[in-house]
């Protein structure tokens, strides 16, 4: 490696961007995705490995498709604010609801569901595209385009 002992290249996580989804109720939070831009190249691969699986609505649950998937979400959601249950409840479509013993305090309190992976892709898989999964994706499409003219403007210079 080209670094000095002990030094190592990490991924950068400077460049996100919230990327607002729903908000529920009027006094309420809004649901806010914390969206990482990703670089022209990564976002190109990105974009293929998506382009290579089923598209449009409910994705289908099997192994490879699940990799992908949680890859690019891996990738590019790097936190959110504002996941209330009843914000939760409102974008979810598989016919579920969150609820439990704990469930009316949550909501009453307007307590945030915090950040995972997995409640993340469980988003992405179970609302439909236009309420989440392509919000995120525009918000990353249109940084990689801005990331791409500034590379143009660069090699024009």
């Amino acid at each position: 490696m080209f670094l000095p002992e002990g030094l190592e290249l990490e991924e950068d996580d400077g460049n996100l961007v919230d990327c607002k989804i729903h908000q529920e109720e009027e006094d309420g939070p809004i649901f806010t995705v914390k969206v990482r831009i990703l670089p022209v190249r990564e976002y190109r691969k990105i974009f293929a490995k998506l382009q290579g699986r089923e598209g449009g609505g409910f994705r289908s649950n099997n192994a490879a498709q699940d990799k992908v998937d949680r890859d690019y979400l891996d990738r590019v959601i790097k936190g959110w604010s504002g996941l209330t249950i009843q914000n939760w409840n409102s974008l979810v479509r598989d016919g579920k609801k969150i609820g439990g013993e704990k469930a009316q305090a949550f909501a009453k309190k307007k307590e945030e569901i915090p950040f995972s992976q997995d409640a993340a892709f469980y988003l992405y898989r179970n609302t439909w595209p236009q309420d989440f999964g392509n919000k995120v994706f525009d918000l990353l499409q249109d940084g990689a385009a801005e990331e791409e003219e500034y590379e143009e403007d660069l090699k024009k210079s």
